[in-house]
């Protein structure tokens, strides 16, 4: 009987060599402790925006009804059940990026290209010029009991280091003010402009090299503002988000989480490089994030060299990579109140064919969820087919010994159909030759009958899968010659 050997689906690693402990090369799987997930694709849930969608936002106001928010370049949205309205004030915008912050029962919207905008949940019918005479600016966070707004156009000049604060509880108030405690501050050094504030208690504070943290200390300082990262920051404002203290980004050179008080690289010596080989740096502006608290998970489109965008996926709890071939125009968190039939109809061509159940709790509402804007401008769940997974073994030797193999099984857990490709090389300067891939026969395995000195799995498997672990291998050695 011909031996067999279990080879896992190592960690993904595509920054190290092929012949160690790890998995070369993978897509559309979210990584686990043990094992890879497969990640379903984008279902839609609503109409299109009339352009790609630049951000959104969803919110409960005291009432206790949920709003969601969002916008493209001429149009800011308010979805009722599964449609999106035109909520922008008379006249439209011009802008190519959006940020939604939520202060008490008002949403406020900011773009470098238009005033300042704000929709009083519960009250509001269109969006409005913030009063105040705020500034215009790139980007917003609510820090404690203030609205903060960075990287601003005040009176057609523009501050690119420049953070402003609204009076104390008081979104209106924007003239400096020590009764208030109204003000601003220009953040000096070579930090570069400011590409993001993360909220909470106190706010932090990216540029393009330099990361500072803003602290209430009252009048007459009100705030203080210190760096405390110098060199370090984000291109790619989109790249930041955050849960809980600790906030994750794409600095240039890889992927980092900041906890406050210093940042830790994430990706080093695991995905950075290959994510550099492959991102688009001069579309910087398309990269977004997002945290999945339900899951433990962030999320990151990035745009590739050549057109199109593709997903990374970190597990902060076992510190392990995965990704995607989803095509995102933004993130958001989304929360509904549930569907009727009649409302499933202006999203679903047909319900009796709908990828997912109308029974489904997905159209039931109530819970905060992970959601993007697909390709064709419309509000997206994850829940429709599952994505084509292919998961390669790392590559594997038997103390320089050619290997003949007979076959492989995949230990793969979920009603999926599967196929193997085997790879093989005779020296490591050479490249894989990637065989036909085969289906498996009745007993699950896929046949070979092939020999060789390093070889490698392709595993693909579609539909569901909820561990994929690896590959049996029944080979014996085959001599040295």
């Amino acid at each position: 009987m011909i031996p067999s050997k279990f080879v896992k689906f190592a960690p993904w690693r595509p920054d190290r060599p092929d012949l160690s402990a790890t998995t070369p090369n993978m897509t559309n799987a979210i990584p686990l402790a043990e094992s890879f997930r497969s990640i379903p694709s984008l279902n839609a849930l609503t109409n299109a925006l009339g352009n790609p969608a630049l951000a959104g936002i969803t919110a409960v106001d005291s009432g206790g009804t949920r709003n969601n928010f969002a916008g493209d370049s001429t149009k800011l949205y308010k979805l009722t059940t599964a449609t999106y309205g035109d909520v922008s004030k008379l006249g439209g915008y011009t802008v190519d990026s959006w940020e939604f912050a939520k202060f008490g029962d008002r949403i406020i919207a900011v773009s470098i290209g238009a005033a300042p905008q704000y929709y009083d949940m519960g009250v509001s019918a269109l969006f409005a010029d913030l009063p105040g005479t705020p500034p215009k600016a790139n980007h917003i966070a609510i820090v404690r009991d203030f609205v903060v707004l960075g990287d601003l156009n005040d009176g057609g000049t523009n501050y690119p280091n420049r953070i402003q604060w609204s009076g104390f509880n008081n979104s209106e108030e924007w003239g400096v003010n020590l009764g208030t405690q109204a003000d601003f501050q220009d953040l000096f050094g070579d930090g570069g402009k400011i590409q993001r504030i993360v909220p909470g208690e106190y706010g932090v504070i990216f540029q393009e090299s330099s990361i500072w943290r803003m602290r209430y200390s009252g009048p007459p300082t009100i705030f203080s503002i210190d760096e405390v990262e110098r060199g370090r920051g984000t291109p790619a404002p989109g790249s930041v988000c955050w849960q809980g203290q600790s906030v994750y980004f794409w600095d240039g050179s890889g992927f980092y989480m900041f906890d406050g008080a210093s940042t830790r690289p994430i990706g080093a010596e695991k995905v950075d490089r290959h994510i550099k080989s492959r991102l688009d740096t001069s579309r910087y502006s398309e990269m977004r994030s997002i945290v999945d608290r339900r899951n433990n998970l962030v999320f990151w489109s990035y745009p590739v060299i050549g057109g199109g965008k593709e997903m990374a996926i970190y597990n902060w709890v076992v510190g392990e990579w995965g990704n995607a071939e989803v095509n995102v125009q933004a993130f958001t968190e989304y929360g509904d109140s549930g569907y009727t039939l009649d409302d499933l109809d202006a999203i679903l061509a047909d319900i009796d064919s709908a990828s997912i159940s109308v029974d489904s709790p997905e159209y039931q509402g109530g819970a905060i969820k992970l959601a993007a804007f697909n390709s064709d401008n419309k509000l997206s769940e994850f829940t429709g087919n599952d994505l084509v997974a292919t998961i390669s073994t790392g590559e594997m030797s038997d103390s320089g010994r050619r290997m003949f193999v007979q076959s492989a099984r995949p230990i793969v857990d979920g009603q999926c159909s599967q196929s193997v490709a085997l790879g093989t090389r005779n020296k490591q300067c050479d490249q894989f030759v990637i065989g036909p891939a085969k289906s498996l026969n009745s007993i699950g395995e896929a046949q070979f009958h092939k020999d060789s000195r390093y070889i490698r799995f392709d595993v693909s498997i579609s539909g569901g899968f909820s561990h994929a672990q690896g590959v049996e291998v029944f080979y014996k050695p085959a001599g040295r010659r």
